[in-house]
């Protein structure tokens, strides 16, 4: 009876950031259930706002020479170009926590055997794993993924004191820092933000859930 029929696409989930207590109770349950290398992987993405297939590509020897900063190579980067990313003594910790020294340099970070290893983790591997502990957690909803870290970061990076007034030279560094080829794709993290955040730079930055 119908020659036609419009489809009303449904609109896509939008990536939320999380809060400082969200952080703690994730954190929690994977400790709580064993999950040790998958809040290695979600620190990892908290820690340098990396997109997740850019972490599963990771390898030790992507690491070495590691000072200050984590210099992404072509190769493992989404737009396939490099980029560095400032990072600080948390993420130190969490490789000395993970003992990578300890590991030949082309081994992978994350492996699907629950360390690192010789092949690198499934598509869906950590995906899954996130899904089953988010489901343990009565107050978040499928808006929260692994993608949420990488929003928080952006938050988290907002956030910093500038060094200066220009508020527009902020925005355009967090696109150089995500590795977005377009600002109009960094503009969609920012419009998740408070308004005052992205008009203002006075801030101080919000502290990681460790920190005491």
């Amino acid at each position: 009876p119908f020659e036609k029929q419009n489809i009303t696409k449904s609109k896509p989930k939008r990536h939320v950031t999380l809060t400082l207590e969200q952080l703690a109770l994730l954190e929690d349950k994977m400790i709580e259930n064993g999950e040790t290398q998958l809040l290695h992987f979600v620190n990892f993405l908290y820690l340098t706002g990396i997109r997740p297939v850019e972490a599963k590509r990771l390898q030790i020897k992507h690491l070495n020479g590691f000072r200050s900063a984590l210099n992404l190579p072509s190769e493992i980067t989404k737009n396939g170009q490099p980029r560095s990313i400032r990072v600080g003594e948390y993420f130190k910790n969490l490789l000395n926590e993970m003992g990578i020294q300890n590991f030949p340099p082309n081994f992978f970070v994350f492996s699907n055997n629950g360390t690192i290893g010789e092949i690198p983790t499934g598509r869906n591997y950590f995906s899954r794993k996130f899904k089953e502990i988010r489901l343990k957690c009565d107050d978040l909803t499928p808006f929260y993924t692994l993608y949420s870290y990488r929003h928080t970061f952006a938050l988290n990076f907002m956030m910093e004191p500038l060094e200066n007034e220009n508020n527009e030279d902020k925005r355009f560094e967090l696109m150089g820092v995500l590795g977005h080829s377009k600002f109009e794709t960094t503009e969609i993290y920012l419009k998740g933000f408070p308004k005052e955040l992205v008009s203002k730079s006075k801030w101080q930055g919000m502290k990681h859930w460790r920190q005491k």
